[in-house]
């Protein structure tokens, strides 16, 4: 995109936004969902609601990204009267280039409310108008989540595929369209622990969430994206802690986990509590090491052969040694924690 001039990529903008039929290098979308239902409403045989990860689009393929209005400034000045108000689409991001890969995924509308869409949002049987008077506000009535509502929204974002965390950024993005108390903000420990458990634990949630939504562009008078970004911080701080440091150490641990077959973390973490010193809470990790050295004494005693058991000492002792380095990394964390999100 970059190899472009200013005036080939003012021309391209310009009959992009104004929907004239030309080959365009763009594509335009919004990080309003509810934007979003509310315009496939007006084309709902052929509508296809379309997600994009767009972090990791740019990490994996460079796609450019910009919000509309901020390309007000720099084009409209220049060449005054070609471009269109840049500043008042304050709904569209223009990406740049071709859109594929599993960082993309697309639904069609009729799918989406065959799977109970428009019953969790009963205004989606009719037209919407996507530019009225509700494109900013969420509804008024503060609505508490329940199991049931849940276990409807994992259902519809099952369309766009298996558990991932693409689609538990789906099901809190629908989740998001009705308005939560505090907009999301007063969302309980039991609460947190309920939607994590839905969205199939906190493998399923992005360590990065925080530092990611810290950076980008959202128009802050869109309730539902002011919303989105306060429960996806706070489900990601609830699974892997608050600070980069409590992030990384969680994380770390639950790579270990996973490559060790390690007892949960949640064990893990019980150590680092007050009075987790006990000889009880300790005492499987002694049962497990005495049974791994007698398993380790009959390999040695049935190979007879120093090399093997060299070989044997050497992969025994590697993995108690990630065991410690996991054990330093969380006392780490722990002294260290970082307070800022």
């Amino acid at each position: 995109m970059y190899d472009m001039s200013v005036e080939d990529f003012l021309d391209n903008t310009t009959q992009h936004l104004f929907g004239n039929h030309v080959d365009t290098e763009f594509s335009s979308w919004s990080a309003s969902p509810r934007f979003v239902l509310h315009y496939a409403t007006s084309e709902r045989e052929s509508a296809y609601v379309a997600v994009i990860d767009t972090s990791g689009l740019r990490e994996s393929t460079g796609n450019s990204m910009f919000h509309v209005p901020a390309l007000a400034p720099i084009f409209e000045d220049p060449i005054p009267g070609r471009c269109p108000k840049y500043a008042l689409y304050d709904w569209e991001y223009l990406v740049h280039g071709v859109i594929e890969g599993r960082h993309y995924k697309a639904v069609s509308f009729q799918s989406l409310c065959d799977a109970g869409l428009t019953n969790h949002l009963p205004p989606l049987r009719e037209y919407v108008n996507a530019w009225g008077s509700d494109k900013f506000p969420l509804p008024e009535l503060i609505v508490p989540f329940s199991k049931g509502e849940l276990d409807d929204l994992d259902r519809i974002a099952e369309l766009f595929g298996p558990r991932s965390q693409m689609r538990t950024a789906i099901t809190i993005t629908l989740f998001c369209c009705k308005k939560r108390a505090g907009f999301g903000t007063e969302l309980r420990e039991d609460e947190l622990k309920e939607i994590v458990q839905h969205l199939g634990g906190r493998n399923n949630v992005d360590d990065d969430w925080c530092a990611s939504l810290w950076n980008d562009v959202y128009d802050p008078r869109y309730e539902d994206n002011k919303q989105m970004v306060n429960v996806m911080r706070a489900v990601s701080t609830y699974c892997w802690g608050r600070g980069a440091r409590a992030r990384f150490a969680n994380k770390v641990d639950a790579d270990l986990n996973s490559f060790t077959g390690d007892v949960p973390s949640a064990y893990i973490h019980s150590l680092m509590e007050p009075g987790a010193g006990s000889v009880a809470n300790f005492k499987p990790l002694a049962t497990m090491n005495l049974i791994g050295m007698m398993i380790l004494a009959v390999l040695i005693h049935f190979f007879r052969n120093p090399t093997a058991t060299g070989w044997l000492v050497v992969i025994y002792c590697l993995y108690w040694d990630i065991r410690g380095i996991r054990s330093w990394l969380l006392r780490l964390a722990a002294e260290y924690m970082d307070p800022a999100v």
